[in-house]
């Protein structure tokens, strides 16, 4: 979750120390907050932190080095909100913000709709901060493509109206982007890094939404994103306890196991 300890997308001392000490607790990996990638529209609020740039990485590897020093693995959450404000600071500075549509939710205007050459130096921006991830020293990277952001803008149908081929009626055509992206990030940390995606069902903007409706829409949607390099699926469910569809008490989890064969 988000913890704006980076004014200016600078991650400060007390960020590092924030890790450092859950670490110290016991925490043998620890994702981070979400963190904008190599890009000026990424975030939607100033003091969100950045991958990108000296300074900001130099607030990271102190938080990298401080993990590593009590025993555990650091991962960075890569994040680009695509079209959402910030629901904590509404009012705070920051780049225009883009998304497939110019939608963040049903009926909801969120950002420019994004240009072929936005798309490209997106995909470009993600694979640059994977790159000064494994750079770093990182343990693995997760990609955020849950919760309603910029890559469930392009999975969900009531956020993604594009004609070309990031958009279109069924899944596998709405994962093209994200697909796009996870291949950068492995051509640029290589085949030893692990890269995590996180996916959910639910919304920031609907809670009850499923971008897959049965087995088969979920190989849909995931088997080009796992053929794309993904070695880990995180999957966010709100109430996980519940089965994910009629017929099987698996949840959410348990079905993403079942359609990629990841563990």
């Amino acid at each position: 979750m988000s913890r704006y300890f980076a004014p200016g997308g600078v991650l400060t001392e007390e960020g590092a120390e924030y890790y450092r000490r859950r670490a110290a607790a016991g925490i043998g990996t620890v994702i981070t907050e979400g963190t904008g990638v190599a890009i000026d529209h990424c975030v939607a609020a100033d003091t969100v932190p950045i991958f990108d740039g000296d300074k900001a990485l130099a607030g990271w590897q102190r938080a990298v080095e401080a993990v590593h020093a009590e025993g555990g693995m650091f991962v960075p959450q890569l994040w680009h909100v695509g079209g959402c404000i910030d629901f904590n600071f509404p009012d705070s500075p920051h780049a225009p913000l883009v998304s497939p549509s110019g939608f963040a939710g049903p009926d909801v205007g969120g950002g420019r709709e994004m240009s072929d050459e936005d798309i490209a130096d997106t995909v470009a921006a993600f694979a640059k901060s994977a790159r000064h991830a494994k750079d770093m020293g990182c343990d693995a990277i997760e990609l955020h493509g849950a919760h309603g952001y910029l890559f469930d803008q392009f999975f969900w149908d009531k956020t993604n109206f594009r004609k070309d081929r990031y958009g279109g009626p069924d899944i596998s055509d709405r994962t093209t982007f994200a697909a796009e992206v996870v291949a950068a990030c492995r051509e640029a940390v290589g085949d030893e890094f692990a890269i995590i995606l996180r996916v959910s069902q639910w919304k920031t903007y609907d809670y009850e939404v499923k971008l897959a409706n049965d087995p088969d829409e979920m190989h849909r949607w995931l088997d080009p994103l796992a053929s794309a390099g993904v070695d880990i699926f995180h999957a966010s469910q709100r109430r996980f306890w519940e089965p994910e569809f009629t017929g099987d008490d698996r949840n959410f989890g348990g079905w993403i196991k079942e359609v990629t064969g990841k563990r």
